[in-house]
């Protein structure tokens, strides 16, 4: 991928709020210093790609308007020649990643969700005295930053372990 040149510019990104993929993070051993293995599983839905794909498009178009379009020189990534949707969508794939708000590692859930490792109560199914109080306990991403969201979970927690809940 061509670097991007340090000039004046605007950047404008098509964002998923919803995405539909879903991935993994597995412990690589039972050593705590092995990193563990991710993968993220970027775009493995078919909605996500087509999905933002339509960003991308919705976003050259706000930029190819006025009154900003006066002040556009060029598109520099991935560039104006970048017009098929196969083209957009290797673009895509190869710029594809998280806006830092990852959830659901250790997603919250009802006794009978099997994908779920902690409960209501925030503590970790088969593990005594160990809760799991941040994002990685939400069980879907909300359409918002994720800080507001973690701090409620965290009072949550704390009332909880209060006994104030």
């Amino acid at each position: 991928m061509r670097d991007v040149p340090y000039v004046d510019g605007v950047s404008l990104h098509a964002v998923l709020l919803r995405p539909r993929s879903t991935g993994w993070v597995r412990l690589r051993s039972a050593d705590p210093f092995d990193l563990p293995l991710i993968n993220p599983n970027y775009l493995g839905h078919p909605d996500d790609a087509r999905h933002l794909l339509q960003g991308l498009r919705m976003a050259r178009d706000i930029l190819a308007a006025r009154p900003l379009s006066d002040v556009i020189v060029e598109e520099i990534l991935p560039g104006r020649a970048a017009d098929s949707d196969e083209a957009l969508a290797r673009h895509m794939r190869r710029t594809v990643k998280t806006d830092f708000h990852p959830v659901g590692t250790c997603r919250m859930g009802r006794s009978d969700d099997p994908a779920a490792v902690t409960g209501p109560d925030l503590k970790v199914r088969g593990i005594d005295g160990l809760r799991v109080i941040d994002a990685s306990v939400m069980p879907k991403l909300v359409s918002a930053n994720t800080n507001a969201p973690t701090m409620a979970i965290a009072d949550r927690a704390g009332a909880l372990m209060r006994g104030t809940a």
